[in-house]
């Protein structure tokens, strides 16, 4: 009686070897892949919540009502407030943005007519901010390791921002300091909301008014938006704060729009 070919087939090593380098390689892929888009999803969240914060602070002073409600000298309650909340200061350096409301004596309609132009109201208004360099009404840090920069390199943007309503029209303006301001110099209570007030608008040898330290952003603020994970490489957004009296001063530039001009200026 014959006997069965008991023989077995299987994989030789070299076939195991081969299957596990390729599913390793897949695998790699995969994850590197996946952590690319992870990556690129954070960057891009972080991007669009600094461009909603900075929104939401011109909507702030957009919707502002012109009352604080304060008697005269800050102490009593008087007929009428003496001070008005007039717009927001942003301080941005080191990838944090600061944000203060400002203030000033109110005007009423026989004040105004004193005043021939808006520089001229607004550096009458004797402006201050709430709060001194510690106590922000607002600190803002962008996402998943995000970093605010320069247009021509990779250093942090230091620079100050007021967006004021005019006193005479309700206007909204964007004015600029080319520095980050310190906001500690000098800071006294107001009664009898017993509040801090301080200054914040330099001291120079030519002028102590505001139009002699800020000056209407003219030309748009560009801001460079990084990240730790470089998502992109070196690819950069940009935001852009611009002199227009509405949410629309704040723009997010497409990554890709190098169109003369109005294109990235982070590229």
């Amino acid at each position: 009686m014959a006997k069965k070919n008991s023989s077995k087939s299987g994989f030789t090593l070299i076939e195991v070897i081969l299957f596990l380098a390729i599913s390793s390689a897949v695998l790699v892929a995969i994850l590197a892949g996946t952590s690319r888009s992870l990556a690129q999803q954070r960057y891009n969240d972080s991007v669009q919540d600094l461009f909603s914060f900075l929104q939401s602070q011109y909507s702030g002073v957009i919707d502002t009502q012109n009352i604080f409600g304060v008697g005269e000298n800050g102490t009593g309650t008087g007929g009428r407030s003496d001070y008005a909340i007039y717009g927001k200061l942003l301080v941005i350096q080191n990838s944090t943005v600061k944000v203060w409301n400002v203030i000033g004596k109110a005007v009423d309609s026989s004040e105004i007519s004193k005043y021939s132009t808006t520089d001229d109201a607004i550096d009458n208004l004797e402006m201050k901010v709430i709060g001194d360099n510690d106590n922000p009404v607002a600190s803002y840090v962008p996402q998943w390791g995000g970093t605010i920069e320069q247009t021509v390199d990779n250093n942090p943007t230091e620079v100050t921002v007021a967006i004021i309503r005019s006193p005479l029209s309700g206007t909204v303006y964007t004015y600029k300091h080319n520095t980050a301001l310190s906001i500690s110099s000098t800071c006294s209570k107001l009664n009898p909301q017993d509040i801090t007030i301080c200054d914040f608008i330099p001291i120079t040898p030519s002028s102590t008014k505001f139009s002699g330290s800020f000056k209407l952003a003219s030309e748009p603020i560009n801001l460079c938006v990084n990240t730790e994970d470089k998502a992109y490489g070196d690819r950069r957004r940009n935001i852009r704060i611009s002199n227009t009296s509405s949410i629309n001063a704040i723009r997010l530039i497409p990554l890709d729009d190098l169109s003369g001009s109005e294109g990235n200026k982070c590229q």
